[in-house]
């Protein structure tokens, strides 16, 4: 009898410990998960897509969501986007850009790419100096 208890008795030692393990790996996952935003710490831009240093398909798009009121123009490695080349809404303030044959960019290559928005307030003419924003992303194969 002595030793079906202390059988038992060591299941469950054993059962608590790995139960104990699983809680600390999952605590330290979701203390070092990625929880970065889209939303960049600027006034004016309300999001971007991929996130700023996110990794990106070669055919995915770019996309810009301006704070309600404001107009832009979108720029991929130095390449202003011809409004005809993207979907936009600019009463809303949403730009996006697919790459594809015949456009401006046809594909990302793998690497790192930069991307920047040039906004201003869409009830008044654009400034010489227009507020801006730019960020990095990754394409991967």
């Amino acid at each position: 009898m002595a030793a079906v208890a202390a059988k038992n008795r060591n299941r469950i030692i054993i059962v608590s410990g790995l139960l104990g393990l699983v809680v600390i790996l999952f605590v330290i996952a979701v203390v070092s998960s990625d929880t970065s935003q889209t939303r960049p710490n600027t006034s004016g831009v309300e999001s971007v897509s991929p996130a700023p240093g996110g990794l990106h398909r070669p055919s995915a798009e770019i996309s810009v969501n301006l704070d309600e009121g404001y107009v832009g123009r979108l720029y991929i490695n130095g390449v202003q986007i011809p409004e005809d080349q993207m979907e936009s809404d600019g009463t809303l303030g949403q730009y996006s850009f697919y790459p594809g044959p015949g456009k401006s960019i046809e594909a990302f290559e793998t690497g790192n790419h930069n991307a920047r928005i040039v906004y201003w307030r869409a009830d008044q003419p654009e400034p010489l100096n227009p507020e801006e924003y730019t960020w990095e992303f990754r394409v991967t194969s």
